[in-house]
């Protein structure tokens, strides 16, 4: 199983949708094309109130849920080499320390967007917010381009300080090669220049906040959710792109309740395109990045070891056992990561008051990582619309 498909269909996915450029296309045409569009309304004219709210409160129901999604999926996401690189670039998360108050205020900014009404003014401001800082990051990557930079690092010389775990990264793709051959070797051509905040690596980003739910929600613990649910969270998210300068003919899924089969095809189709291969060819950047997230992540939510984030990746949605990893875990990963993956793969399906518990317990976490980051819990949304953010 590949997040909730089989190879062989994902293999027949027509790899386009109405009003959306086409897979096969839109990388070589987002990556010339500025990650803002320039757009000036808050909401597009195809903004529905109604299904924007049902997402919000799906959202909210599985708030726990969904934050692991989100984890799960910018794995996939930092495996993009041009995603990556802006990232990379940006040196706010190439070290654990510095990857934990990135995404914890990349957190806080999505609470606030799946609590506060999509019409309040802490909404507006916080998305508001947001879009400047991508529009400093697209400023800064741009004059890296016009100087000509060459910062990256190898193991050979690595600028960061921050070595990842060798062991861990060689067992993880020792279990990545039960991969069929086919998707590890497929090429990217990427033009010049290289290292560009632009249209394709916004639509990867939303990509990687959307789709995990949507394909696969069975493994993340959230219980036979309608369709009205999860084409709400879509379309929540085609909003929150739209609104943040998205160019529409990036905007996927804009009409899930009239093509939902469309919108998970494309879904999908962006995987097995451009995700899938990029992971299976993981470079030393790419294992900096990821393990810098995971190690962050573990820090917020504490007892959720690395390796255990990476089994459930493999395991729970790739569809690939992740024997070496296995191996290769200490005592307290085997202790703690066990009943980690098994208390959001499977239990909580099944139990109401453990998936309250869940959601309870990452809000929680968040708090306390608010404290130490902040000064303050971030429940107030104004405060943390107008000042959790590290740039």
């Amino acid at each position: 199983m590949i997040l909730g498909n089989p190879l062989e269909e994902i293999l027949e996915i027509e790899w386009n949708t109405p009003g959306t450029v086409s897979i096969s296309d839109i990388l070589n045409v987002g990556e010339s094309l500025p990650g803002d569009s320039g757009t000036t309304s808050m909401f597009p004219c195809w903004f529905d109130l109604n299904l924007a709210r049902t997402g919000q409160k799906f959202a909210r129901k599985y708030f726990g849920q969904i934050f692991f999604a989100h984890a799960l999926s910018l794995i996939l996401l930092l495996s993009d080499y041009q995603t990556r690189r802006v990232l990379f670039l940006t040196r706010k998360s190439d070290t654990p320390e510095k990857a934990f108050k990135r995404y914890l205020a990349t957190a806080q900014q999505i609470h606030l967007w799946y609590h506060s009404d999509i019409l309040s003014p802490e909404w507006a401001k916080s998305i508001t917010n947001v879009r400047k800082i991508h529009s400093y990051v697209l400023f800064y990557v741009d004059s890296l381009n016009i100087t000509n930079s060459k910062f990256t690092a190898t193991r050979e010389e690595n600028p960061t300080g921050f070595q990842p775990n060798e062991r861990l990264w060689k067992a993880f793709k020792m279990d990545l090669d039960n991969f069929d051959r086919r998707d590890r070797f497929m090429e990217f051509d990427y033009s010049a220049p290289k290292f560009k905040f632009n249209q394709f690596t916004m639509a990867m980003t939303v990509w990687s906040f959307m789709a995990l739910p949507v394909l696969n929600p069975r493994p993340l613990g959230i219980a036979k959710p309608s369709d009205g649910d999860l084409q709400g969270f879509a379309h929540l998210w085609t909003v929150i792109a739209y609104a943040l300068g998205a160019d529409e003919n990036f905007i996927f899924c804009k009409n899930a309740r009239k093509d939902w089969r469309g919108c998970k095809r494309y879904l999908k189709g962006l995987f097995r395109k451009h995700l899938l291969p990029q992971l299976l060819n993981l470079d030393f950047e790419g294992e900096i990045m990821i393990e810098s997230l995971l190690s962050g992540i573990s820090t917020i939510i504490p007892r959720y070891p690395v390796d255990s984030l990476l089994i459930n990746l493999l395991e729970g949605h790739l569809g690939k056992r992740a024997q070496h990893l296995r191996r290769q875990r200490s005592l307290q990963s085997r202790v703690f990561g066990t009943h980690a993956n098994g208390l959001v793969n499977r239990f909580s399906r099944y139990s109401r008051p453990l998936r309250w518990f869940l959601t309870q317990l990452a809000f929680g976490e968040l708090q306390l990582a608010s404290l130490t980051v902040f000064g303050d819990p971030g429940t107030n949304s104004t405060l943390v619309s107008n000042g959790h953010f590290y740039v």
